[in-house]
């Protein structure tokens, strides 16, 4: 009888608890789902990005024919076979007008006048004399011009302007086909080098990256910022792959744009085709030391060859940056240029650069 009422005192003691706590779950599954994930995020570090670029892989080359890169753009050619302009004569050779060759004439006439020079009788009757024999000298000239002269002359000229022909067609394929080169240098400086991210804000603000001239201008720029800071360089990763196709192209090149900024939490600063945007960006206080700033460059050419092999040098890497400042303007399809932390307070430690580019090669 005892543990009878002592069991239902306890039933209603539970019954009496149970009405008074309520408990709210998620109603549903990706409710739950993203409450979890949004924890998981708190757990990471925040990173501000900046990105700029555009362009496209359909655009037409500026010129029906390429052209010699400017004094200022560098001197090294790109593989893949780039020559110069060619300006054709204006009359091809072997045409149908005549070709006119001047004969040599005979010696001027030789005249006496009567009575001689000076008061002297001339020993010879007054007469006028031309030269005999002078138009056979002339035709043995023609002869020997015409049989041999002439033709190793048009056969030399003709050489020479079938192999100028040869390189714009190599050239011209090369630029009107549908095989397309996607690099990528990416490079991660010593957090001392502060100015080159000062550099790349203002060129992402002021840049009109919706013009060829602008896109072109912000990699020259870009890479020459890198170029000027080689004893702050740290790590290095170069990749250079050729596909065939827009389609595939423009995939390649989207997606290791999307794996470079996926990398940071919110891109504070944009310039893509022209159009700009900026965030806000709380720096976290108790972020370790700033220790690097990493850049990462994106190209897309009309190059039916990878550009350059990885590197493991900062001479290497030297080599990779002059070649993309010296290309050619008609070769450059697509450029972007990613980089982190954007924000002048925010920082990258040295576990991030660990954890997040663990392929970088420690120059």
């Amino acid at each position: 009888m005892r543990n009878t009422v002592i069991r239902l005192g306890a039933i209603a003691l539970s019954t009496l608890l149970a009405s008074t706590l309520s408990v709210r779950l998620p109603t549903s599954p990706a409710a739950f789902t993203s409450t979890r994930l949004t924890w998981g995020a708190d757990a990471f570090a925040q990173r501000s990005g900046g990105r700029a670029g555009g362009g496209s892989f359909r655009s037409s080359p500026r010129s029906s024919s390429p052209s010699r890169p400017s004094s200022g753009g560098g001197s090294s050619r790109p593989s893949g076979g780039y020559s110069g302009g060619y300006s054709s004569p204006s009359r091809p050779y072997g045409g149908g007008g005549p070709v006119i060759v001047p004969v040599p004439a005979g010696p001027p006439p030789v005249y006496y006048p009567p009575g001689g020079y000076g008061g002297y009788g001339s020993p010879y009757p007054t007469t006028t004399v031309t030269s005999g024999g002078s138009w056979i000298v002339g035709l043995i000239i023609l002869f020997l011009l015409g049989s041999v002269g002439l033709p190793m002359i048009f056969a030399f000229i003709h050489a020479l302007t079938q192999g100028s022909r040869a390189g714009i067609q190599r050239g011209d394929q090369e630029l009107f086909n549908d095989i397309f080169t996607v690099s990528k240098v990416q490079v991660a400086l010593l957090a001392q080098a502060r100015s080159i991210q000062d550099d790349l804000n203002q060129m992402a603000e002021a840049i009109d990256t919706s013009t060829e001239t602008g896109l072109l201008q912000l990699m020259q720029e870009s890479v020459l910022a890198l170029l000027r800071s080689p004893e702050n360089w740290s790590h290095a990763l170069v990749s250079s792959e050729t596909v065939n196709g827009f389609e595939k192209a423009d995939s390649l090149f989207s997606t290791l744009s999307l794996q470079e900024r996926t990398k940071y939490s919110v891109e504070t600063l944009t310039n893509v085709g022209g159009r700009r945007s900026s965030k806000t960006f709380t720096v976290n206080p108790d972020k370790g030391p700033a220790s690097y700033i990493l850049i990462t460059l994106l190209v897309g050419s009309a190059h039916d060859q990878p550009l350059f092999p990885a590197v493991h040098s900062v001479q290497e890497l030297q080599l990779a940056l002059q070649k993309l400042a010296s290309m050619p303007a008609e070769y450059v399809k697509v450029f972007e240029i990613i980089w982190t932390p954007q924000d002048p307070g925010d920082v990258l430690t040295y576990d991030e650069l660990l954890t997040q580019y663990p392929d970088m090669v420690q120059l």
